[in-house]
């Protein structure tokens, strides 16, 4: 079996081809013209996630979602960027909260690298348990900025009662 693309007409040549009937065995079928519609672009459909814009992923979601495919790392994959972008706030909520506290630069340097070292712990795991099937979409991307925005309002709010 041999076949070529014909990207005007939107159909497969298949040369050489074996017809199987219902409950039958292969009979030869010599060349065959199969019409397949595809309604989206190339370029768009092989996109790599990371290069595409939020309004890029958002009508390659609707257009895999339209043609039945699976949209659930797509989804991941846009809930990611907004809840990254959403991080930067939750740092500077955080870092000013320990800031308030620390009087050495030493100290204020180790929780910076303790900072870090948890939000990129929380945001491997959260990762993790999304590619494992344990949490959806939007609760592995939104976990970490929450986490870390909950225990800086935790943190803030400890510090303002002593």
């Amino acid at each position: 079996l041999r076949g070529t693309w014909d990207s005007e007409a939107g159909d497969w040549q298949l040369q050489d081809a074996e017809r199987v009937p219902a409950g039958g065995k292969p009979e030869e079928a010599g060349t065959l013209t199969v019409p397949f519609a595809f309604q989206g672009s190339l370029a768009s459909t092989l996109a790599r996630d990371d290069v595409l814009t939020l309004s890029e992923l958002a009508q390659q979601r609707s257009q895999v979602r339209a043609a039945g495919g699976q949209t659930r790392d797509l989804e991941f994959t846009i809930q990611r960027r907004l809840a990254d972008a959403a991080s930067a706030f939750t740092f500077v909520l955080i870092a000013s909260v320990l800031a308030v506290g620390v009087r050495e630069r030493a100290a204020a340097f180790g929780l910076t690298i303790g900072l870090l070292l948890a939000f990129y712990t929380l945001w491997t795991v959260s990762a993790t348990m999304f590619d494992r099937g344990v949490l959806g979409p939007a609760q592995a991307a939104w976990l970490t900025p929450l986490l870390v925005g909950a225990a800086s309002l935790l943190l803030g709010m400890w510090r303002l009662r002593r």
